[in-house]
């Protein structure tokens, strides 16, 4: 069995099924009308219930009058989508809950089941309580809003005011278990911390106490800036060796300029140089004389007596000045040299105190570690009494906020959560009607699904599989085995159809194969449809009275087929699926005569075009006269002869019909050799 056969369907198809299931329609109206109105009493009878909706969202809720005092401005809670999951599973505990029921008025209580009559007497007022709360908790959910730090309080009661005051007391628990949480952890940081500074405080005392007697013992004073004596001694001395350097150094400085001014005669700068009161006035008074002299000068000789004079004056002060400055040279020397015995008298009492200092660095080591321990346990005593004085003020009624805050307030639901009318309606009915789809389905292919096509037409439209373009077939499967050798008169064949595929422009192509008598045409025939069949959907029709070697052909595992002639055929195309015959080797339909073809057969090519790619007609004789009729139908024309006669034939052919636009082509039938029937 070829591969479109198993593809076939045997005895049911779509419109078929199609068709059944309208037959049971009363089995598709009753169910669905029924769910209909069951969904319309349900909704009709049912108490409604309304949920009602509180939003918080989770923020740091401390502010600058909350925050403690070393705490950044930015100081925030990381709340990433894990926070916000669980602080939802946290508004659902039952002290959350609890807290919420605490907060409702007795009558907003009364949705609650308590269980029935004997749960009520045989358990307490505990067991009442705690069935009280598990109802209280199907009433609520809380759930995070997608890709925001929003918590959704959601409570579902019998009445509208109901629902939005259970969820606002839902949020405002939720709200007040999280500023009771930060308060009792305030508390308890507050009651280690006071331990913690207790310890503290003996440790601070011992270590200063350990750092005291060492240092009253070694000897180890501690001046002014907290560094001990000897060392602050030693650093003291230091300073003043390094100013006795600078006062020799200075003093040679001032003793050596001056000499050189007096040297090149520059005592107007010698007072700047000494620093002395009378060189700078000897200097003043200098310059006045100058001043005289060179405005005496203008009008008056150097030889006149107040020139002179004048002159005279300069020279006595000049020499006053090189007095004084030498005197101011002798004292800077005498400076320089009390520095540099001031130097040498430093250096030996840095030489002793550093012997000092050496002595005492074991203890001075000691003594740091000492230090170090105190200056430890004291800053951690001081941090401890700053986080203890802000766990104090935490501790405060309210002064912990609480980590979100109410963004939106439950209203009161204008419609109910359940049952939704609309949805209900609608759903119930689809429901009932797929269902009821379904079961039909499955008895229908129970039942008559391995029945056998009955209806003509319904096997006509299986034929065709699906609705395609005129003159384009559905894929077909992979091209059978070679039926005939691969020889000249088999190249020459494919030649000619390759050429009469090519042309066809997508439409079909009827092809018609004659000869004159010859049992020989009907193989030649064969083998072009077989050709064809490679290509899409091919139908023969034999038009000659079928050989009885014929039927050996078809695929006899399909449904049997009656014989229907080809003017039958003709009268009625719908009768084509059941006079067709599959080859039992290709996709090939065939359509036996069973007797020479009579009569009209111009409606037969119209429907076979329709429903196949390519139609080749078999036409023992062309002298026939369903042959001449069949020509006006051809696209080509096949002539198969041996070939001593085969030019003398198709010269015969080409004359009687004249078929404009007709390909006619001739083909050897002595080589009927290299065909192989089946």
């Amino acid at each position: 069995m070829s591969e479109s056969d198993e593809a076939e369907p045997k005895g049911l198809d779509l419109p078929r099924l199609f068709g059944l299931t309208v037959a049971h329609k009363w089995w598709l109206i009753l169910p669905t009308a029924a769910a209909f109105v069951g969904a319309g009493a349900f909704v009709a009878v049912v108490k409604p219930h309304y949920t009602a909706t509180t939003k918080v969202m989770l923020a740091n809720g401390d502010s600058y009058y909350t925050r403690p005092d070393k705490a950044p401005p930015d100081a925030a809670i990381a709340i990433d989508e894990t926070t916000v999951a669980s602080e939802a599973e946290a508004a659902k505990s039952p002290d959350v809950e609890r807290h919420a029921m605490e907060k409702l008025k007795p009558e907003d209580l009364d949705d609650l089941s308590t269980g029935g009559l004997f749960a009520r007497i045989s358990g307490g007022v505990a067991d009442a309580q705690a069935r009280k709360l598990e109802a209280f908790a199907k009433k609520i959910e809380v759930y995070p809003q997608a890709k925001t730090r929003v918590l959704l309080f959601d409570y579902t009661a019998s009445d509208r005011g109901r629902a939005a005051r259970g969820a606002e007391a839902l949020a405002e628990a939720f709200l007040e278990s999280q500023r009771g949480a930060k308060d009792e952890e305030a508390k308890s940081a507050s009651r280690w911390l006071s331990q913690q500074i207790e310890a503290l405080q003996v440790k601070d005392a011992d270590a200063e106490a350990k750092v005291e007697a060492l240092r009253g013992q070694a000897g180890l004073l501690t001046g002014v800036s907290g560094i001990a004596v000897p060392s602050q001694q030693l650093s003291e001395i230091a300073g003043q060796i390094a100013s006795a350097r600078a006062a020799e150094a200075t003093a040679n400085a001032k003793a050596a300029g001056l000499r050189n001014l007096l040297r090149t005669g520059h005592l107007d700068d010698v007072a700047s140089v000494a620093n002395d009161e009378s060189l700078r006035r000897y200097a003043e008074t200098r310059v006045t004389l100058r001043a005289q002299i060179a405005e005496l000068g203008r009008t008056m000789l150097p030889g006149h007596p107040r020139m002179k004079e004048l002159q005279a004056q300069v020279a006595s002060l000049d020499a006053q000045i090189r007095d004084a400055a030498m005197k101011r040279v002798h004292g800077f020397e005498e400076e320089a040299r009390i520095s540099e015995a001031q130097v040498k008298s430093l250096r030996m009492a840095v030489t002793d105190q550093a012997r000092t200092v050496s002595s005492s660095d074991a203890d001075q080591a000691k003594l740091r570690g000492l230090e170090i321990d105190a200056k430890t346990w004291r800053d951690q005593l001081e941090s401890y009494l700053t986080k203890y004085r802000e766990a104090i003020a935490r501790d405060a009624a309210n002064a912990a906020p609480a980590n979100g805050r109410i963004i939106s307030h439950a209203l009161a639901p204008l419609s109910p959560s359940f049952p939704k009318t609309g949805p209900t309606l609608l759903l119930a009915p689809l429901a009932a009607f797929f269902v009821s789809l379904g079961l039909v389905v499955a008895k229908i292919l129970l039942t008559d699904g391995g029945a056998p096509a009955a209806p003509v037409r319904a096997v006509v439209a299986s034929r065709r599989e699906t609705t395609l373009p005129f003159g384009i077939d559905p894929p077909v499967g992979p091209p059978p085995a070679p039926f005939v050798d691969e020889t000249a008169w088999a190249a020459r064949m494919d030649e000619f159809l390759d050429k009469l595929a090519d042309t066809s422009g997508g439409e079909s192509l009827p092809l018609l194969v004659v000869g004159e008598g010859s049992t020989g045409v009907l193989p030649v025939a064969l083998a072009a449809a077989r050709r064809l069949s490679r290509r899409g959907r091919t139908a023969l029709v034999d038009l000659g009275a079928s050989p009885s070697w014929l039927p050996d052909l078809f695929d006899h595992a399909r449904a049997p087929r009656a014989p229907v002639p080809l003017a039958d055929l003709a009268a009625d195309p719908s009768l084509i699926g059941d006079a067709a015959e599959r080859d039992l080797s290709t996709t090939l339909d065939i359509f036996p005569a069973k007797a020479p073809a009579l009569g009209d057969l111009g409606g037969l090519w119209g429907a076979l075009a329709r429903d196949y790619a390519f139609v080749v007609a078999h036409a023992p004789d062309w002298r026939e006269q369903a042959c001449a009729d069949a020509v006006e139908e051809m696209a080509a024309i096949l002539v198969a002869a041996p070939s001593p006669d085969l030019s003398a034939l198709e010269a015969r052919v080409r004359v009687a019909f004249r078929a404009e636009g007709v390909a006619i082509k001739g083909i050897d039938t002595a080589e009927r050799e290299q065909v192989r029937a089946a």
